[in-house]
């Protein structure tokens, strides 16, 4: 679980970790594989029961206000602790 203090040391540290640039095919690899890790982990919580009907429930809220266009554009993880 994420905490404040994690938010704030992750916000502190971004400044000095090193810039890095990425080829285009190195990018969409990233992607992929990112996508991927995503899916599996669907699916392994999907198939042990993890999504709570409660989880459902917020689920379909956070859809509902996306279609709202009530969404608020982030540059990166860190701006979800701002």
């Amino acid at each position: 679980m994420i905490d404040a203090s994690t938010m704030r040391q992750a916000k502190s540290s971004k400044d000095q970790m090193p810039k890095i640039k990425l080829s285009q095919q190195e990018a969409e690899r990233l992607l992929r594989a990112g996508a991927e890790l995503m899916d599996a982990a669907e699916d392994v919580l999907e198939a042990r029961g993890a999504y709570s009907e409660e989880f459902l429930a917020g689920l379909c809220v956070a859809m509902d206000e996306a279609k709202k266009g009530k969404l608020k554009k982030i540059k990166s993880l860190t701006d979800l602790g701002a």
